[in-house]
């Protein structure tokens, strides 16, 4: 993310960091204040392959990298939420993506 710290990092320590990110994750929900530092964000463009001519704009891809920890409670929010979703069935079992 901007503020240069790497995704390994939390994977290769979250035993080391989930007891200090949880607390911080649900202060979040309790104080309801989420920080201006996780939503910054740089965006990069990333080249679409086999492209014959790299001048026109839509032979990129725009991608924002968003700060490691907003990530990480973005994913936690999206498993809470589907994990509800199922528990309760209320989506239809019709329903794929996003």
């Amino acid at each position: 993310g901007p503020n240069g710290v790497s995704n390994s990092v939390f994977s290769n320590c979250a035993g080391i960091l989930t007891p200090h990110l949880g607390p911080v994750f649900r202060g979040t929900f309790t104080l309801e204040y989420y920080t201006e530092q996780w939503k910054i964000s740089s965006t990069v463009a990333l080249r679409k392959p086999g492209r014959p001519d790299y001048t026109i704009l839509k032979a990129y891809w725009p991608i924002a990298l968003l700060e490691t920890v907003a990530n990480i409670l973005s994913s936690c929010i999206a498993d809470d939420v589907t994990y509800i979703g199922k528990q309760f069935s209320l989506l239809p079992d019709t329903h794929f993506g996003g």
